[in-house]
C-alpha cells in the first residue's frame, strides 16, 4: 500500500501515458479493500474519476474511459467488500447510461468482468430479471473470447436466476 501511494504521487503528474495512473491506482484500491479502508478507497474513486474528467479526450480516449470503467469497477469492489449491496442497483443505472458510449472502446476483460459483478450484485438484490440480461450477455458471447471462470460462474448464477424466478 505503501508502494502503491509513493508511485501513484509520482506518477500523477508525470507527461506520459495515463495508464500507469490508472492501474497504479487500481493496485492502491485492491490493497485498500484487503485492509477493509473503504473510506480511503472511496476517496481514490472520487480522485480517479477527477483523473479522467482532465484527460484530453482527443488523445486519450481510451484512457479516459479505462478510468471510468476502473472506478466502477472499484466502487462495486467497494460495495461488495463493505456489504454495501444496496447501493449497487443505482450504481448500476449510472453504468447503464454510459455504457452505450463505452462499450467500443473497452477491452473484452474489463467489459466481461464489469457486466459478471453487475449481474452478481443484482442476483444479491433480488434484481432478478436485471441480472438475468447481464448474465445472458455474458453467457451468449463466444466462450473463445472471455475466461472459462467466468463462463462457469456465470452459468450458476444463471441457473440461480432461474429457480428463483420459478423457472
Amino acid at each position: 500500500t505503501k508502494y502503491a501511494r509513493k508511485t501513484l504521487h509520482i506518477v500523477e503528474d508525470m507527461p506520459g501515458s495515463p495508464y500507469r495512473y490508472i492501474t497504479i491506482m487500481k493496485n492502491l484500491c485492491g490493497s485498500l479493500l484487503k485492509l477493509k479502508d473503504f473510506k480511503e478507497v472511496s476517496s481514490c474513486i472520487v480522485e480517479l474519476r477527477h483523473f479522467a474528467n482532465k484527460l484530453d479526450q482527443s488523445k486519450w480516449k481510451g484512457a479516459y474511459h479505462s478510468a471510468v470503467i476502473m472506478a466502477y469497477q472499484i466502487e462495486l469492489a467497494l460495495y461488495f467488500n463493505s456489504s454495501s449491496f444496496h447501493l449497487i442497483p443505482t450504481l448500476v443505472n449510472d453504468i447503464e447510461d454510459n455504457m452505450r458510449s463505452f462499450s467500443k472502446t473497452i477491452q473484452m476483460t474489463e467489459l466481461t468482468d464489469m457486466k459478471y459483478n453487475i449481474a452478481h450484485g443484482l442476483f444479491i438484490n433480488k434484481d432478478y430479471q436485471r441480472s438475468l440480461k447481464w448474465i445472458s450477455d455474458i453467457l451468449n458471447q463466444p466462450r473463445s473470447k472471455f475466461r472459462e471462470d467466468f463462463f462457469a460462474s456465470s452459468q450458476v448464477i444463471f441457473f440461480l436466476i432461474h429457480f428463483e424466478i420459478g423457472n
